[in-house]
């Protein structure tokens, strides 16, 4: 129990700063949207619940690590304290799977509303969230009823048979893992598919698959966490701790970087192509000067027919009409990119 103090600080710092980097990372998107003057949606007010679920678990992991400070190990922890952690450990459980699933919900509201000509990708998205929902449920009932009789699991002072939490474990993160990977591949074909040169294509599929960080994060905590021995010692657990607590802010992260167009620096040949880039993929959905080089050269299907009270913006939305035929989603941005002034781009947003 000598490295007790030390892993706990490691844990305590990690967790904390991990959840400040998230909690930017949702500022810079806010202020990003009042920069661009976009009207903010569903999936920018998922992820700020998706902070707090993140925080949620940081307290809660803090909570936990308390007795190792005192260098008594749990199993010598008097009951009253030990069922106290219990009930700390499984609302832990709760806050992280809550905080992943909210993560990959905001970013399915993203992709629905960036890619709303391909259905296909539509039922996709679907298909990702109720698999989501589905896996958080069972997660947490079988956290709560992983043991017999029940109350064993909230009370240290009751002896009961227990599954095996370990295989449970590996079993949900694989699960969980392959989701992310899904959503994340998801918009890769349609990318690809864009009548721009290769190398704008590859970026612009880069911009989308920094989510692969979290894929990163996600199989160290699997091989990490993963305990089959039963190890319950403080550098044992702290793996889990470590790894979960990055897990779930590079998430954040992650899923707020389609967003932070605005940032890149106006001048200089290789921003310009950045900002070029994100504009190719999100300038058709967001808000843009009215009548400019931009809206100029989209299709009459493209413009919203309402004007808006505000003549210096306006939402574009694809509006399909029955007499016309429904446009492939290549053309979209590309239409949008040939057009574009760098004075126009820095307007738009996702």
């Amino acid at each position: 129990m000598s490295e007790a103090p030390h892993v706990f600080m490691e844990v305590l710092w990690l967790h904390v700063i991990m959840g400040l980097a998230a909690a930017v990372a949702v500022a810079l998107r806010f202020y990003a949207r009042k920069l661009t003057k976009a009207k903010l949606q569903w999936d920018d007010w998922i992820i700020v619940a998706a902070v707090l679920f993140v925080w949620g678990d940081a307290v809660c992991t803090i909570v936990e690590y308390r007795p190792y400070i005192r260098r008594v190990p749990k199993a010598q922890l008097p009951i009253k304290e030990h069922t106290e952690l219990m009930v700390v450990s499984f609302i832990s459980i709760i806050f992280t799977v809550f905080a992943e699933v909210v993560t990959r919900f905001s970013v399915i509201c993203l992709y629905y509303r960036l890619f709303s000509v391909k259905r296909w990708l539509h039922y996709s998205l679907i298909a990702d969230g109720v698999i989501s929902i589905i896996w958080l449920f069972i997660v947490i009932f079988a956290s709560a009823l992983g043991c017999k009789p029940i109350k064993a699991n909230f009370d240290a002072s009751v002896k009961g048979e227990c599954l095996n939490n370990q295989t449970g474990f590996f079993v949900s993160e694989l699960i969980n893992m392959l989701l992310d990977i899904a959503l994340i591949a998801m918009p890769i074909p349609i990318i690809l598919k864009l009548k721009l040169p290769l190398r704008e294509r590859v970026a612009i599929a880069g911009i989308f698959m920094t989510g692969g960080f979290t894929i990163i994060t996600s199989v160290l905590r699997l091989v990490k966490g993963y305990n089959p021995d039963g190890d319950t010692s403080i550098t044992g657990l702290s793996h889990l701790s470590i790894w979960t607590g990055l897990h779930l802010g590079f998430a954040v992260i992650c899923a707020c970087l389609p967003v932070f167009r605005v940032y890149i620096p106006r001048h200089g040949l290789i921003s310009s192509k950045m900002r070029l880039l994100y504009t190719a993929v999100s300038g058709w959905v967001g808000r843009t000067s009215s009548h400019n080089k931009s809206t100029a050269s989209l299709p009459k299907y493209m413009r919203n027919p309402a004007e808006s009270s505000d003549k210096n913006s306006q939402e574009f939305r694809y509006v399909p009409q029955p007499k016309k035929k429904r446009p492939m989603f290549d053309e979209i941005p590309l239409t949008t990119t040939t057009s574009v002034e760098d004075h126009d781009i820095e307007r738009s947003a996702v």
